[in-house]
């Protein structure tokens, strides 16, 4: 089933930050640092970075990192269309682009 309107990729948008905003808060975490100047969160991080992660992880940044003047590459395919609207909850910026399309334009952005 494809969802197709915008509006619907906005409202699961919402919804999916809504779920990951109330879960990743009932976690229990810790944060170990070799050094704490590459961390967006506090004023003594500097500079351009490229943060790299899995996929898998991508729920710590998002919670954790909003609004610290970050962007995220996201692919241009469709799937991706949500995960744009649930960073964009959470404050960050964001890029479309991937090796087969837009790729080029996407890192000249970022």
């Amino acid at each position: 089933m494809k969802i197709e309107h915008p509006l619907l990729h906005r409202f699961g948008g919402l919804l999916a930050a809504a779920a990951v905003r109330w879960w990743m808060s009932s976690l229990d975490y810790q944060v170990a640092y070799y050094d704490r100047r590459i961390d967006p969160y506090y004023s003594d991080c500097r500079g351009q970075r490229i943060y790299i992660f899995w996929h898998e992880y991508i729920l710590f940044p998002l919670y954790l990192r909003g609004h610290c003047n970050l962007a995220m590459l996201l692919s241009r395919h469709r799937d991706a269309e949500i995960l744009s609207h649930v960073a964009h909850h959470f404050g960050f910026e964001f890029v479309r682009g991937s090796t087969k399309r837009g790729g080029v334009s996407a890192l000249r952005q970022l």
